[in-house]
Order: C-alpha cells, then structure tokens, then sequence
C-alpha cells in the first residue's frame, strides 16, 4: 500500500505545528500606499514609497556607512548637494539613456530621495542607520538563504509555473545579505505548505526540513532583534555626514553614466555635467522643499498637492 497520503497527513501536522510554535507573524505586514492629498511629514512621504524602497535605503546607508568606515569624507557642500537633487533627478527621467542604467532605477532614486527628506527635515523617530552585520548573522542569512531557494527550486521542478509556485514565493528575488527579508520568505514558504501540503510531497519536501527551514527563520529574527538591540547610538552628525555621502555616492553613478551613455551627444553631455554640485550655478529657488515631493513608478519626481 502507498505511504504518500500518510506522507502528505505528516507533512501538514509538521507545518502546522510548526507555524503555530512561530512567535513572528506568518506573513509580514507590508506598508500601503497613502491616498492622503498631501504630505504633512517626511515619513509620511516614506509611506508611499513602500518595502522595496525602505530596502534599497537600508542598502545605501550601508555602503556609505562602509565607504565612510574606509576613510571617505563628503566634498561637496551639504546644501549644494541638497539644491541639485531634484534637477537631477528630473534630467534622468527626461533620458532613456540614463532610466535604463541599473544604478539610476527608480526605485534607485526614490530611495535617494528619502534620504534626502531625511537630511532635509530628519523625522520622527529618525531614520535608521544600519550597523555592521556579525560573520555569525551573514553566515545564519547565507543558509537560510541557500535552503530557501533550494526548497523553492524543489516546487517548481515539481509544479512548473502557476499560483503553487507564487504562494510558495518561487517568483520572488531574496537577497542573501537581508535576514529579514529571508525570513518573511520562509514564514511565507512555510504559511504554504499548510494549506498545500500535497505539494511538498510531489517536490519531495519531509516534515524535517521543513523543521529546518522554521528553525533557520527563528535564527534569522533572533539575531536582528540582537543586533537592533545591541546597535550602537550614532550622534546627529555622523547620521549627517552617511546620509551626505548617499547623496555624493548617487551623483558619482549619475555621472559615470553620463559619460558612457551621452558620450555621443557632447553638448547634452554637458548641460548634464553642469547640474553635479560645484560644476555649475543651480538657483536655490529650484530646490523643492523635497517633503512634499516623491517619485512614481516611472521615476518622475512630482510634488504631493
């Protein structure tokens, strides 16, 4: 007699004890869009942004927080740096040249723009400024990672394409250098299997993995919540200057892809080059107070009315 009905029973007591041992929340709440008129604060502003931005944030404060920690220093003036954002950012939409280059994306430039908001008018509570991930908490996000993508892998071999695949997360892209974000994917892999469990066994997934993965994604969110827990107090001015060498790191990438795309069109090339802070005269007036400004899914930037 075949074992795979009692095999599919196991798999789904496993998940669902599994799941209800979990003291996190299955599926991670995702912030909405506001339909608010206006915008009354920077965080309002970081409201419509959404995940993806909050994550691409987090990416650029770290890497100015790494080239900071290797000796790097802003330049430029703080304000100039501030006035020459939105023509920037405007001329970039304006090209398709320059849209297309992976540095500028939108979500690139929305992200950049919180920053600014935040350098701008610093919210309430401020913006987090990430520390420094200990070998033990990259290696934890590394595996986690790694079993992820290998149990997701599993399911597809076995379903093809189709909503099996999207409930298990397989259609999502999960950097191995965001625990957090791993462990959502986990909590939601997992959420899965209790309400398909006959999935798991045509993809060859046992209940003691699946204890695996829920460990690996416990792990996860005990070493961010140490790691929030223990993060140091970072005074007002080293928040400046990280903050500072966003925006500087962002110009840098803006004109290296001027160079290479608009190498063809010198007198455009130009007009692009005078925007960069200490290049060219840029009015105060043309700095919008960038609280009441955010950019759309095309990266537009457009204020809030």
């Amino acid at each position: 007699m075949s074992r795979r009905p009692e095999l599919a029973r196991d798999v789904a007591k496993d998940s669902e004890r599994l799941i209800a041992r979990s003291s996190q929340p299955v599926i991670a709440e995702r912030p909405l869009a506001s339909a608010s008129p206006r915008l009354a604060s920077t965080s309002h502003a970081a409201s419509l942004q959404g995940p993806p931005c909050a994550e691409t944030v987090s990416l650029l404060l770290t890497r100015a927080r790494d080239l900071l920690g290797m000796g790097t220093q802003p330049r430029q003036d703080r304000r100039g740096c501030l006035r020459a954002l939105a023509p920037i950012l405007r001329f970039i939409h304006d090209h398709a040249e320059l849209c297309n280059e992976a540095s500028l994306r939108p979500e690139v430039r929305r992200a950049v723009l919180r920053i600014a908001q935040e350098l701008e008018s610093p919210s309430v509570p401020p913006l987090s400024i990430p520390v420094p991930m200990p070998v033990q908490h990259e290696e934890a996000v590394r595996t986690g990672a790694l079993l992820l993508a290998a149990y997701r892998a599993a399911v597809e071999r076995s379903e093809g394409t189709g909503p099996h695949v999207a409930a298990f997360g397989c259609d999502e892209d999960t950097r191995p250098t965001d625990g957090i974000a791993v462990a959502d994917g986990i909590a939601r892999f997992l959420a899965a299997a209790i309400n398909q469990p006959h999935v798991l066994v045509r993809a060859g997934l046992s209940g003691r993995q699946l204890a695996g993965l829920e460990a690996q994604g416990r792990v996860l969110r005990a070493h961010a919540a140490q790691r929030e827990n223990a993060a140091p107090s970072i005074d007002a001015e080293q928040r400046e200057r990280t903050m500072h060498v966003v925006l500087e790191h962002f110009f840098g990438r803006f004109e290296a892809a001027v160079h290479a795309r608009l190498s063809q069109q010198p007198a455009l090339r130009q007009r692009a080059l005078r925007l960069l802070p200490g290049r060219g005269v840029v009015p105060g007036s043309d700095r919008p107070a960038y609280a009441s400004c955010h950019v759309t899914d095309s990266g537009r930037l457009v204020y809030v009315c």
